[in-house]
């Protein structure tokens, strides 16, 4: 076996092959005579000295050898875009700016003391802030954020993610409103008034804690929602730090639901089995490396966690 004579293109063919499921679709995507592709494979077979393939069936199947060389080429080739990002970067200097995405449900005390400590180290990049709502991890994967700090509903494999705080929710109402003045089988009662919702400010329509018999209203944002609620126009879960002052003030009143969600300790004990709490994250992509100030910032928040 000699392995010098591998090269990334055949590696690059093989993952292709694999993907379209025929040598002929392959050199289609890859803009190549046929016989150009069954040429890159044979010589990845007789450098590796593996049979990779089984041609006997009607189209080529992978042996079992066959899986685990493919599995590697995935693997080097990841590494391969890594560095060459990462070579790209390195090229062209520090950044100048740096783009962060903050899920709204995140009180911002939390990430201003790191954001001032960096801007006094760093007074000329430019901070791009986005106020998002279940709209971080969309714009993670467009590519065009560097740092998120949000929920993540769903694990995919590309991503980085620190526990940063665990957010308390309460359903809230005008003090008011009819759901407030009778609070008997209040949850039975939920749906048959209107809820108030924000909902995902990314195309992906994604929001969290709907009671989907209910009448929903969506807004865009939390003051929006609040405002709305206080009004009387409907209930909805808000952040218990966004809503502390309303609450003390009778402006706004905890829902008893009595469904033994997660309790905290807190002041009001008519708010006691009706706290849900949402964990904030603090996340990046694992497989395109972030500039090297995005690096700083990153690691700014990853020292003070641990």
């Amino acid at each position: 076996m000699n392995s010098l004579f591998m090269t990334l293109d055949q590696l690059k063919v093989l993952c292709a092959v694999i993907e379209a499921g025929s040598f002929s679709a392959a050199a289609e995507r890859l803009n190549r005579v046929q016989s150009a592709v069954s040429i890159a494979i044979k010589k990845l077979e007789e450098s590796l000295d593996i049979k990779i393939f089984d041609r006997d069936a009607y189209r080529p199947q992978l042996t079992e050898a066959g899986f685990e060389i493919h599995r590697q080429a995935l693997t080097i080739l990841k590494q391969t875009d890594f560095l060459n990002y990462t070579a790209e970067q390195l090229a062209i200097g520090e950044e100048s700016e740096i783009s962060i995405a903050i899920d709204g449900i995140c009180p911002l005390e939390l990430i201003t003391k790191n954001l001032k400590s960096f801007k006094d180290d760093h007074p000329h990049v430019r901070i791009q802030l986005y106020i998002e709502y279940l709209g971080s991890m969309e714009r993670l994967n467009q590519g065009t954020i560097d740092i998120a700090f949000t929920q993540v509903l769903e694990w995919p494999t590309w991503i980085d993610a620190i526990p940063l705080v665990e957010i308390p929710y309460l359903p809230v109402v005008a003090a008011d409103h009819p759901l407030a003045i009778n609070d008997n089988g209040i949850y039975q009662d939920l749906e048959k008034f209107t809820q108030i919702v924000v909902s995902s400010s990314q195309k992906t329509p994604l929001s969290v804690n709907v009671m989907e018999e209910a009448t929903i209203w969506h807004v865009g944002d939390f003051s929006s929602k609040r405002q709305l609620i206080k009004e009387g126009f409907g209930w909805g879960y808000m952040p218990q730090h966004m809503i502390d002052t309303d609450l003390k003030e009778n402006k706004l009143v905890a829902l008893n639901l009595g469904q033994g969600s997660k309790k905290n300790k807190i002041k009001s004990q008519r708010t006691e089995n009706t706290i849900t709490t949402h964990q904030l994250y603090i996340v990046r992509r694992n497989d395109r490396p972030i500039g090297p100030l995005a690096s700083r910032f990153w690691n700014l928040f990853e020292d003070s966690i641990s």
